[in-house]
């Protein structure tokens, strides 16, 4: 780790260097985010998996009759 911040001094230079750093976090950080995202959906997916078929068609049925549903907010004036 030492030598990766000495060789980014040498080649980068000591006024570039902490704007590098900051962007090499920000980028490491929105990397672990993504990876976090993308952990969730496989787990959710995997969740789904262990359903059975009966349980699926039910929330599939749900859904359906969730968006079939008329919005009433607009008949409020």
């Amino acid at each position: 780790m030492l030598a990766i911040a000495v060789i980014g001094l040498l080649v980068i230079g000591p006024e570039r260097l902490p704007h590098y750093a900051a962007r090499a976090a920000r980028a490491a950080r929105d990397l672990k985010k993504y990876v976090e995202k993308a952990r969730n959906e496989i787990k959710d997916a995997v969740n789904m998996g262990d359903l059975g078929l009966d349980e699926v068609k039910e929330i599939s049925k749900l859904t359906d009759l969730n968006d079939k549903t008329p919005n009433r907010t607009n008949d409020i004036t």
